[in-house]
């Protein structure tokens, strides 16, 4: 349960840093869009202190995606089921809905926090929660 308690360490900082609430529902995710926002631009301008990195062998930033991405997995496997494991094939830890059907929600983060771009966490949320339909050789 590891991924559960970095989410909660997300509800965690989204209330006790930016006075923000995260209940683990849907209609919150715009909040937890606000505070990925808050904490980029605190990064960018070195305004902010670490709050996400735990130890010294990640930055900042991946500690950040890790933790609002077990955030935005916990609130999607709520919704349609699965458990946190291992992809084999690329060696990283996604939220497996179905066998070999993977995601991976800290990748919503990386372009906010490296790019200040913020269209990819609603996006990457709706896209789990349904997913678009593909034809015959896509």
């Amino acid at each position: 349960m590891i991924m559960a308690a970095h989410a909660d360490r997300a509800v965690d900082i989204a209330q006790h840093y930016f006075s923000l609430p995260l209940d683990y529902s849907p209609e919150i995710i715009t909040n937890l869009q606000q505070l990925a926002n808050s904490a980029a631009s605190g990064m960018r301008d070195h305004s902010s202190v670490e709050l996400f990195k735990q130890d010294d062998e990640e930055t900042e930033i991946d500690a950040a995606c890790k933790v609002l991405g077990a955030y935005l997995g916990e609130v999607i496997r709520k919704l349609k089921g699965g458990n946190w494991a291992m992809n084999e094939q690329i060696k990283r830890v996604g939220l497996e809905i179905k066998p070999q059907n993977f995601f991976f929600p800290a990748s919503a983060f990386y372009g906010c926090f490296n790019y200040g771009e913020n269209e990819g966490i609603l996006l990457f949320y709706k896209n789990a929660i349904n997913p678009p339909v593909r034809g015959p050789g896509d």
